[in-house]
This record gives C-alpha cells, sequence and structure tokens, in this order.
C-alpha cells in the first residue's frame, strides 16, 4: 500500500520566476490584449503577450501571502499568460503532478514560512523547504488530482453557465429598457427601499457564528447572487448592530472603499455598513439589480469622501433614471426569473460541491480514505 509521506517543494517542481517581468499600470494600458495579466492573488489585466503557456501553478510571493484561514494564495492557472514579480511561477513533472501540488500546497499553514516585519513576504528559498504531503506512486497522486480535479472543473463550468445566462439577461434588459428620449426622469431613491447595515461588536463572541449569514464588500464577488458569507452573525448580534433583515434577492451594492459591487441575496440575510441594500417598491427585483448595474458609473461619479470613496442616500437621490410602464417590468420579469432561477441553482450547486471538496482534501492527502472509498 502506498503510504504519504513528505516532501520538500523545492524537489518536486521546476522554478520560472527568471521568466516573469512586472508592467507598469500605464505599460499594460499601452499594451491591451487577449492574455491574462497575473498578479498574487488573481488576474490583473489583460495585455498583447505572453510569458507562460500550458498548466501552472502560481503562489504569491509579497502582500497578500496568507488566505484568511492561513493557507498561501494559489492560483492554477492554464493556457498563455503573464505573470509580473508578486507570484512564484512553479510546474511539476506533468500536468497531473501540478494539479496534484496545487491541492497538496493548499493544506499548508503558510505563517512559518513567511519573512518581513511590514509586508509578509514568501522567498523562493522558504517555499522551497515548505512539506508537502506525497506519495510516491504516481497512480496515488493522479487518483488524488483526478477526483479533487472533478469536483473543480464542474464548479468551473457552473461559473461559466451563470456568467452566460446572466450576460443573457443583462442582454435582455438592455433592449427593454427605453431611452430617456421623450420619457420622465424619477430619482432612484422614489422607486426602491434603502435598507442599512451594521456591524455588532467584534468583542463579543455571542453576537458571532449564528445563522444569519451576515455580508461584507468581499462576499459580492464573484456573484451575481450572494450564496455564503465569511462569517455569520447570531440575532443578538443582528438586534445590536441594528442592521436590516434583507429579503431574499435584495440588491445589494457596496459604499465605501471598492464602490458599485453588486449582486443579489440568495436568502434572507444582514450586512454591514459598507453596504446599502435596495427593495424595488413594485417587486422587480431582477430589473431592479440590472438597472442598478447600469448605473454604477453614475453613482461612482456622485461617491464623497477625501480618504475613500462613498456612496450616500444622497447618491441615490441625486441619480434619475428612466422607469418604463409597469407592463414592461413585468414581461422582464417573467422571462428572466427562470434565468436567474437556474443561475441561483448552479451557484448552490458549486457550493456544495466545493464543500464536498474540501471535506475530502485533507483526508485523501493524510493517507486516511483512499480515492476508491471516497
Amino acid at each position: 500500500m502506498d503510504e504519504v509521506h513528505f516532501r520538500q517543494l523545492g524537489g518536486l517542481v521546476h522554478n520560472f520566476d527568471a521568466r516573469r517581468i512586472p508592467l507598469s499600470s500605464r505599460e499594460r494600458a499601452e499594451r491591451r490584449g487577449s492574455f491574462p495579466y497575473y498578479g498574487a492573488t488573481g488576474e490583473m489585466d489583460r495585455v498583447d503577450d505572453f510569458l507562460f503557456q500550458g498548466l501552472h501553478l502560481l503562489v504569491a510571493e509579497d502582500g497578500s501571502c496568507e488566505t484568511t484561514d492561513g493557507r498561501p494564495y494559489l492560483q492554477l492557472v492554464n493556457g498563455r499568460f503573464w505573470v509580473n514579480n508578486h507570484a512564484h511561477v512553479l510546474r511539476a513533472k506533468s500536468d497531473v503532478d501540478t494539479r496534484y501540488l496545487y491541492y497538496a500546497l493548499s493544506t499548508v499553514a503558510i505563517r512559518p514560512y513567511l519573512s518581513g516585519s511590514v509586508q509578509a513576504k514568501l522567498s523562493q528559498a522558504n517555499l522551497n523547504r515548505i512539506p508537502i504531503p506525497y506519495f510516491s506512486q504516481d497512480s496515488s497522486r493522479f487518483a488524488i488530482a483526478e477526483v479533487l480535479g472533478a469536483l473543480d472543473d464542474k464548479i468551473d463550468a457552473n461559473q461559466l453557465i451563470s456568467r452566460l445566462l446572466d450576460d443573457l439577461a443583462a442582454a435582455i434588459f438592455v433592449s427593454f429598457a427605453p431611452s430617456a428620449n421623450g420619457r420622465p426622469m424619477k430619482s432612484l431613491s422614489d422607486l426602491v427601499t434603502i435598507i442599512s447595515g451594521g456591524t455588532p461588536k467584534t468583542s463579543i463572541p455571542e453576537y458571532w457564528g449564528g445563522d444569519i449569514p451576515w455580508v461584507s464588500v468581499k462576499d459580492l464577488v464573484p456573484g451575481p447572487f450572494v450564496v455564503d458569507t465569511e462569517k455569520t452573525i447570531t440575532s443578538a448580534g443582528l438586534e445590536h448592530s441594528a442592521a436590516e433583515w434583507l429579503p431574499s434577492r435584495s440588491v445589494i451594492i457596496s459604499a465605501r472603499g471598492t464602490v458599485g459591487q453588486v449582486a443579489l441575496t440568495a436568502q434572507p440575510m444582514a450586512m454591514n455598513q459598507s453596504c446599502y441594500g435596495l427593495q424595488s417598491r413594485d417587486g422587480a427585483q431582477h430589473f431592479l439589480f440590472n438597472l442598478v448595474r447600469n448605473s454604477v458609473g453614475a453613482l461612482r461619479a456622485r461617491a464623497h469622501g477625501s480618504v475613500f470613496s462613498t456612496i450616500t442616500r444622497d447618491s441615490f437621490d441625486s441619480l434619475l433614471v428612466v422607469h418604463p410602464d409597469t407592463h414592461i417590468i413585468s414581461d422582464y420579469e417573467a422571462r428572466v426569473t427562470p434565468v436567474y432561477d437556474l443561475v441561483l441553482a448552479l451557484q448552490r450547486q458549486s457550493l456544495q460541491l466545493a464543500n464536498l471538496r474540501d471535506a475530502l482534501l485533507p483526508r485523501l492527502l493524510s493517507g486516511e480514505l483512499r480515492v476508491r472509498e471516497a
């Protein structure tokens, strides 16, 4: 039986850091193209050329090196792409081994390998000495990568379909929304009920870890629905924060710092004070969702604040929008509600698959659970 043992990461990968080239925002603007440009934690831009092709593992080198649960920031990327100097670029002896190492490295507590008092850094030397759970037989590693990879592939497929369906609903909205030419304009505030958020005291444990999903700005992406939140609060926490309940399919917009992220709630939720919730007064939440998304630029232009941008209630008051006849809105809702129902079902399925993957991952890599049993 193939037993798990540990090997240092540096002996399992080829490192391509020397081929990385950082580009400034101005250089990227001058070189717009179709190839992804990756930084430490994700795609930052698209440029006109590539440095790498094929499946590679990117590991954040500095800045945001550590996730909220203490793991390294990892990206498994494929195709042709560019990487700046804030992510290590690794590849194992095969695509399957590269994917296996992606899963194995995702179980590592990264803090002991970080240096730097002001800004965290994962040096190449420290990266190389990270111990990785490893099976000597190729078939064992390949089987684990195949099982976990199949779950991630399905999640990726769900996300792609969700984006296409959301794009379809947005395109239908454009065809339904009338132009302002000759039509009366209304303040956005006249069309919605604005819901406020709040944050319970973090020093009181009884306010946290309950069964009420609590939305912050980071929960609004990738969307379009918020189906899960990083934190939850109790009913006592909700009462303390003075936050209001957000009904299912409320529109949420981020109002501070990163202004203009828009999403729909998948179920009743609460939120912090960096967001506003919007309820359509005629019940047309999907129409309102796309109306707000199309108005984000105008809302950002109405943001205030010298330190960071903030949308206020005055921003909604001053934004004039075209509001079509009731029968047009009802027709739009009838057409797109089944579309958004399917999007929500796909997002919920992806959450279940992700939870299954995360439950299987440590048991498979420790040898506690065999692939056949999984």
